[in-house]
């Protein structure tokens, strides 16, 4: 009796959650404009490091992002978790 109004909240959550993360996606900035904001945070501490006596080297960024169809076909239960997770490489 419980377990559905708890389903359906968080399954609304979630579709929440994906629209505000495909909206930001979409105007191409939300993403771009954290990636220069971690890349910079990383740069800054080498520098630091490397200016007091440390040895510290940035490597080369790697940026893992989902395929927002397959999120989408989960949210809207055309996919299980187990598929969408496969489909993901996780």
């Amino acid at each position: 009796m419980f377990k559905k109004p708890r389903y359906t909240a968080r399954r609304g959550l979630l579709r929440l959650l994906f629209f505000a993360v495909y909206s930001c996606d979409s105007f191409g900035t939300g993403f771009a404009k954290a990636d220069a904001l971690w890349n910079n945070i990383q740069k800054n501490m080498v520098s630091y490091i490397n200016a007091n006596g440390g040895q510290a080297v940035q490597q080369a960024p790697v940026i893992a992002r989902p395929n927002w169809n397959d999120v989408k076909d989960y949210l809207q239960g055309k996919i299980d978790f187990t598929e969408l997770k496969r489909r993901l490489g996780c």
